[in-house]
């Protein structure tokens, strides 16, 4: 009955068992598996965020975007003019903030112009410097105005925020290196390499598939931006009252 009972009895307190042992195995090879998958998702779309970045500075180079000089706002159907740029072409044709744009050259006449996109589609099809003709509506009278000359848009700020963009994944990179293990490291890493995409892509106003992919891209790099820093000032505050209240003395 003795042996029976020594044989029985459970293993001292801090001497692990076969089965601990093995669930601690376990779980070592799933944080390890997770950590794997995750610096190669990582890594994968870094690369593929930077030759993109790199396709559009390239592409951007190459093509020349045209302007008529005028502020248009998408609003209820039609794009209305809010701004003008000072001796544009806009302004010396005579459009008036508040014209209704209709249609540009050869559009059909039951076929408004609704969106930047088609106009710029539009403007691109005449070329820079070439002459354009625009119906407005002004105040509901139907105004032609036949001496809109495109000049080549002014694209100098991207390059800034290429570097801003530059800046982010560099901040990025030296944190997820340095502190990989750190809380929130990997967020904050997301954050820059989303921080990236926004600032460094840029919508050339060449209508192909590519740069459809960079306006999207864009649009939810915007999106995401925002949601990503709140998330992170929300949950990192947070995390390091809990490890004070476990353990006081570790932050002293």
């Amino acid at each position: 009955m003795a042996s029976q009972l020594l044989q029985s009895r459970p293993a001292p307190l801090g001497v692990p068992t076969r089965l601990g042992t093995a669930r601690f195995g376990n779980q070592r090879m799933r944080k390890d598996s997770i950590v794997r998958f995750t610096t190669v998702i990582l890594a994968l779309l870094t690369a593929a965020t930077v030759v993109f970045a790199y396709i559009n500075w390239r592409k951007e180079a190459q093509f020349v975007t045209s302007t008529d000089g005028v502020w248009w706002k998408e609003q209820t159907g039609f794009l209305v003019a809010k701004g003008i740029a000072p001796n544009g072409p806009g302004e010396k044709a005579g459009i008036k903030v508040g014209d209704r744009l209709l249609r540009i050259n050869n559009r059909p006449k039951d076929q408004t112009i609704k969106s930047n996109a088609e106009k710029e589609l539009y403007l691109d099809r005449s070329g820079v410097y070439s002459r354009a003709t625009y119906l407005l509506d002004r105040q509901g009278v139907n105004i032609e105005v036949t001496s809109v000359i495109p000049v080549p848009a002014d694209n100098s700020m991207n390059q800034g925020l290429r570097l801003i963009a530059l800046i982010y994944l560099g901040i990025g990179l030296y944190v997820l290196f340095r502190r990989w293990t750190a809380p929130k490291s990997t967020h904050f890493y997301i954050f820059c390499l989303v921080s990236f995409a926004l600032y460094s892509f840029h919508f050339t106003g060449k209508h192909n598939a590519f740069n459809w992919i960079i306006f999207w891209s864009n649009v939810v790099a915007e999106l995401l931006q925002a949601a990503l820093f709140l998330h992170f000032a929300l949950t990192f505050p947070e995390k390091r009252s809990e490890d004070r209240r476990i353990n006081p003395t570790a932050y002293q």
